[in-house]
């Protein structure tokens, strides 16, 4: 973990140039995909810069950004200066957060198949209501669409190719 915090921290004043545009198009497709809904309280985990906390202060009332890395957060805090906008640096895998706080969750760019997925998808679904929901994206490993493996979310997800290594997902938290 310390490896990737540093690779991060390291990263983060370059991080926009380099990467914006690739996230731009995965931001708009999460938007696409909850479209007209509007939210209580989102968190954006794994919020990086801050960049798609932007696009989230239009559909929400109150939007928390968690990311592990110091850097990636003082840029998203210079980014966002709103009063609806909090961030928290904490490991997705162990969100600080009370039970169904939140009536969505964006995961954009951070789940890659394996156990720790599995550890960040329980937790987003600890997080969030009864019925709510969990957008995010995956990194497809040898081409195949990742299983959704956290039995708290129904098995009717719903998925959209991003490109030959990422899907984007929409899965409701099952109920309990």
């Amino acid at each position: 973990m310390a490896d990737l915090v540093e690779w991060y921290d390291t990263l983060a004043d370059g991080y926009d140039e380099l990467y914006a545009a690739e996230q731009s198009s995965k931001y708009d497709a999460a938007m696409r995909a909850v479209s007209s809904l509007r939210f209580e309280v989102a968190v954006d985990a794994g919020c990086g810069t801050g960049l798609f906390l932007e696009r989230l202060r239009v559909i929400c009332d109150l939007v928390l950004g968690v990311d592990v890395s110091h850097g990636m957060l003082a840029k998203a805090r210079v980014r966002c200066r709103d009063s609806i906008v909090s961030l928290v640096r904490a490991d997705c895998s162990a969100l600080p957060l009370r039970d169904c706080v939140a009536d969505c969750v964006f995961a954009i760019s951070l789940l890659k198949p394996g156990a720790v997925m599995t550890k960040q998808l329980g937790e987003m679904s600890r997080v969030i209501q009864e019925q709510g929901i969990i957008v995010g994206t995956m990194f497809r490993e040898g081409g195949e669409k990742p299983v959704l493996v956290e039995k708290a979310l129904e098995s009717d997800a719903k998925w959209w190719n991003l490109s030959v290594r990422e899907v984007l997902f929409l899965a409701r938290r099952a109920m309990l």
